[in-house]
């Protein structure tokens, strides 16, 4: 659990300067718990404070300053990687420049407006639960991603946690299952089954293009989960 703390997080529990075991990737779906708690406690103290449009804003400030805008950044590093239109070793190396050029900002902001909006739904709606379900969701898929994928780029955070094999796969699956169903009933099982496959989806479609899984891959697909759950779970 500290391993994947540090790895997903900035939370001061762990080592940083090395990729976790293939065993964190069970504690991805309990992390995502401890961030949805986090979501779920600034929603609630905001929109009680300001409103829901507010209380959205906030829960993204809080999701920034508890993850570091790591996954945040992944999204517009795989916008510009796939926006180049290089040979797959050269476009991860676009992905792997810090600057981000005018696509991935605007894939950034595109996705920062589809969670501000859906955030604020459920804020709308009181639905705290179903906040605190939505980072289960995008670890799980960021989990699975790995798990599932059969090699990583080379030099990439995300090579020691690839092709992790179906027992830890299904493990994931399992506590994943019971931590959604935990925060957000049956709603959370689809909202997490719905994540998964649209990330799933999303990562086949990238390795096609790149060749390889990288990490900037495994964060822009738990941020596509997050957006798909969020969308699901707000819908009327």
């Amino acid at each position: 659990m500290r391993d994947a703390l540090a790895f997903l997080t900035v939370l001061p529990v762990g080592a940083r300067d090395r990729p976790p075991s293939r065993r964190s990737l069970l504690a991805f779906p309990l992390v995502g718990l401890v961030v949805g708690a986090v979501w779920a406690l600034a929603a609630y103290g905001a929109s009680w404070l300001w409103g829901p449009w507010p209380a959205a804003a906030a829960v993204i400030l809080a999701d920034l300053a508890l993850t570091g805008g790591l996954h945040l950044d992944a999204v517009a590093d795989v916008a510009d990687g796939w926006a180049s239109r290089l040979p797959a070793q050269q476009a991860i190396e676009v992905m792997r420049d810090p600057a981000i050029g005018a696509v991935g900002a605007a894939t950034l902001g595109a996705a920062l407006i589809a969670r501000w909006s859906f955030i604020a739904l459920l804020a709308s709606q009181h639905r705290w639960g179903f906040l605190v379900a939505v980072p289960v969701a995008g670890r799980t898929a960021m989990a699975v991603t790995m798990a599932t994928s059969p090699r990583a780029a080379g030099g990439s955070l995300a090579g020691p946690l690839v092709a992790a094999g179906p027992r830890i796969t299904a493990a994931v699956a399992a506590i994943a299952l019971a931590a959604s169903i935990l925060a957000a009933n049956l709603r959370g099982a689809l909202a997490l089954a719905l994540g998964a496959l649209v990330a799933e989806a999303g990562a086949r479609l990238a390795r096609r293009r790149f060749g390889a899984v990288t990490g900037d891959i495994v964060g822009a697909a738990g941020m596509a989960a997050e957006i798909a759950a969020l969308a699901f779970l707000s819908a009327r």
